[in-house]
C-alpha cells in the first residue's frame, strides 16, 4: 500500500466568498460523527496559510485579488509536495479555495521534472482564466492557466497593470520556468460553467469534458476508463476534486454553487425502467407487496416493482429487499455490502412512520426507503428451496425466544 500522507490547506484568499478554509475541519467532525478513524490513520502535514491578508482591506491587484498571498500559498503547496514526492510519499490535498491545486501541480513536477504529468480536473468551472481575461480577478479560477502558463491574451477583456503582469510571470514560475502540464493534458469532468475565453482555450486545443448528463449516461467507471485512455501517454496523473461538480441540492458548503450535478432527477430518471414512480402527499408506509415509499430530499413518493424485472421462479430473487439491493443499491448508490457500508443504516419497520421521517430528515439521509414486509409464506418458500433471507429482510420483533419456527407440513 502507498505511503499516504494528508496535507492540510487551509486557504481562502483567491475565493470569492469566505469559508472555504473551514471545510477541512468540517470533514473531521463529519467523520467523528460517521465513526470513522480516516483521520486517524494518516499523519497530516499542515501549510501555514495567509488568510490574515484578508483583514487588511482592499486587496492590491484587481485583477489579481490578494496576488501577493496566492503566490506565497502556491509556493509553499509546491515546496511542500515537492519534498512529499522527492520521500516517495503519496499525498492527499485538503484545501480550501482551488486555487493552490496549482502549487500540487507545480510539486509534482517539480520532483519529476521529466515525468508528462496529466490533470483530472473535476470541477464546475474550467479555472483557466487569467488576469487578463477573469471577470472577477478572483484568483480560484486560474490555477490551469497558472500551470499551462496561459496569458490567453488574444480573448483579453481586462487591461492589467505591470504590477500585475509582473506578480502574474512569477506565479507561472513557481516550481520551474515553463508550463508545468501541457494544456492539452487536461480532461474535465462535469465542467458546465465557462465563460467566453474559457471556451475558446477549451475548443482550440480540444480539451474533452465530461458532462454531467455524460457521466450519468456512461457510469462513473466508464467515464474513468476512457479519461484514463485519453491520458496514456502520461506518466503520472494528478486529480483534483471540487465539491462544486456535485449537484447544489447535494454540495449545499460551496461558494460556487453550480445546478446540474447528482440531482434527485437525476436519480429518479435512473430508476424509472424498473419502477412505476408516483409522487406523494405525506410520508406512509407502503400498502402492499412489490411496492415502497421513498423519501428523497424530504418528498415522498410511491414506487412500484415493474412485472418484467421481478423474477418469481426464485423465492430470494422475487423479495421487495433482494430486488432493491440489486436495482438501486448496489448499482446506482454504489452500496456493495449492506451489513458493513457505512453509507446505510436501518430502521425497525415497527417504528411510527413520523419518526422514520425524522430519523432521515434529521441524520440528512439524502434518500430513504421504506419496504412491505416480508410475509411468513415468502419466508417459507426461500426455507422449502434451501435458501437464505436477504441481509436485513428478517427483521422481528419482539425477538423471538427460540431461533426455530416450526409451521405444519402439509400447509
Amino acid at each position: 500500500m502507498r505511503k499516504i500522507r494528508l496535507v492540510e490547506v487551509r486557504s481562502e484568499l483567491a475565493a470569492g466568498t469566505r469559508g472555504a478554509s473551514m471545510g477541512i475541519d468540517a470533514l473531521k467532525v463529519a467523520s467523528i460523527k460517521k465513526q470513522s478513524n480516516f483521520f486517524m490513520r494518516f499523519e497530516p502535514v499542515n501549510v501555514k496559510d495567509e488568510n490574515n491578508l484578508l483583514f487588511a482591506g482592499k486587496p492590491q491587484f484587481k485583477f489579481a485579488k490578494y496576488g501577493e498571498g496566492v503566490f506565497t500559498m502556491v509556493s509553499r503547496v509546491c515546496d511542500t509536495i515537492a519534498e512529499l514526492r522527492k520521500d516517495k510519499l503519496f499525498p492527499i490535498v485538503l484545501a480550501g479555495d482551488h486555487s493552490t491545486a496549482a502549487g500540487t501541480i507545480c510539486g509534482i513536477k517539480q520532483a519529476d521534472p521529466d515525468k508528462r504529468l496529466g490533470v483530472i480536473w473535476i470541477d464546475a468551472h474550467g479555472d483557466l482564466h487569467s488576469p487578463y481575461t477573469s471577470p472577477s480577478g478572483n484568483m480560484h479560477g486560474m490555477p490551469l492557466a497558472m500551470v499551462t502558463a496561459t496569458d490567453n491574451e488574444t480573448q483579453e477583456v481586462n487591461d492589467i497593470e505591470e504590477e500585475t503582469e509582473a506578480l502574474w510571470e512569477r506565479i507561472k514560475r513557481i516550481g520551474g520556468n515553463g508550463p508545468k502540464i501541457d494544456i492539452e493534458d487536461i480532461v474535465y469532468i462535469g465542467v458546465r460553467d465557462t465563460e467566453a475565453p474559457e471556451d475558446y482555450l477549451i475548443e482550440k486545443h480540444g480539451i474533452k469534458n465530461f458532462k454531467t448528463d455524460e457521466v450519468h449516461e456512461k457510469g462513473v467507471a466508464k467515464v474513468a476508463q476512457e479519461a484514463l485512455e485519453i491520458l496514456k501517454d502520461c506518466d503520472q496523473i494528478y486529480i483534483s476534486f471540487d465539491v462544486d461538480s456535485l449537484d447544489t441540492s447535494v454540495s449545499t458548503g460551496t461558494g460556487t454553487p453550480v445546478p446540474n450535478g447528482l440531482s434527485k432527477e437525476e436519480f429518479l430518471a435512473k430508476v424509472s425502467p424498473y419502477f412505476t414512480v408516483l409522487k406523494i402527499e405525506k410520508a406512509q408506509k407502503p400498502s402492499e407487496n412489490h411496492s415502497m415509499t421513498v423519501c428523497i430530499e424530504g418528498e415522498w413518493y410511491l414506487f412500484r416493482f415493474k412485472e418484467e424485472v421481478i423474477d418469481y421462479s426464485n423465492p430470494v430473487k422475487s423479495l421487495d429487499a433482494e430486488l432493491l439491493t440489486n436495482i438501486v443499491l448496489t448499482p446506482i448508490l454504489g452500496i456493495k455490502d449492506l451489513k458493513t457500508d457505512k453509507s446505510i443504516e436501518f430502521i425497525s419497520g415497527v417504528e411510527p412512520i413520523e419518526k422514520m421521517e425524522e430519523a432521515i430528515i434529521k441524520k440528512k439521509f439524502q434518500i430513504g426507503f421504506i419496504l412491505f414486509p416480508a410475509t411468513m409464506e415468502q419466508v417459507k418458500k426461500v426455507a422449502d428451496h434451501n435458501l437464505i433471507m436477504p441481509p436485513k429482510s428478517t427483521w422481528v420483533e419482539p425477538k423471538l425466544r427460540s431461533g426455530l419456527t416450526i409451521y405444519n407440513i402439509n400447509d
